[in-house]
């Protein structure tokens, strides 16, 4: 007959602290999120990630590039300004103009992929970060093409003047 014993002995005073996440530089490394929102994890939804194609977290101020028309020439490729947002350890907090205050998780996966989750909603929004000069607006627009698409289908033109008078369209 064997036995063995087993004794854990642990000491409250010895324990390994990991540093906390810098999301500041995590956030601030790239001049553009891409929000790659096929990637989207969950149930729920952060109506500011859910509408923008790209953000920026540049001095405390938030940026996004909401509408395919005017993407990247718009706040000089920034888009516009959305709200402000404020790190703290491991998390943003994001002020969004529209939608009120937002605390997300940012976790990040690469080099230059971050994952931000909402735990209220339970839902991760994937962002690849990329310098302006170096993205493709381009690539963003064709990628998105059935959005301009289905914008188009609500505003199409339904009425045309003989004469060329302006109407909602044109508007």
């Amino acid at each position: 007959l064997t036995s063995s014993c087993y004794t854990e002995v642990v000491f409250e005073d010895d324990f390994i602290e990991e540093p906390p996440y810098n999301a500041a530089v995590a956030l601030e490394t790239y001049d553009l999120w891409y929000v790659d929102i096929h990637a989207t994890r969950g149930n729920g939804e952060v109506p500011f990630l859910q509408r923008a194609f790209t953000l920026s977290f540049q001095n405390g101020t938030v940026y996004a590039n909401n509408n395919l028309v005017g993407l990247g020439k718009t706040g000089n490729g920034l888009g516009i300004d959305v709200g402000f947002y404020d790190i703290l350890l491991g998390t943003v907090e994001v002020d969004h103009d529209v939608d009120g205050l937002w605390l997300l998780d940012v976790y990040e996966i690469n080099g230059n992929t971050l994952e931000l989750r909402d735990s209220r909603s339970n839902t991760t929004y994937i962002l690849k970060g990329y310098q302006r000069n170096s993205f493709d607006f381009d690539l963003v627009f064709y990628d998105n093409i059935h959005y301009f698409l289905q914008e188009y289908q609500v505003w199409e033109k339904t009425f045309t003047s003989e004469i060329g008078a302006l109407n909602e369209f044109d508007d």
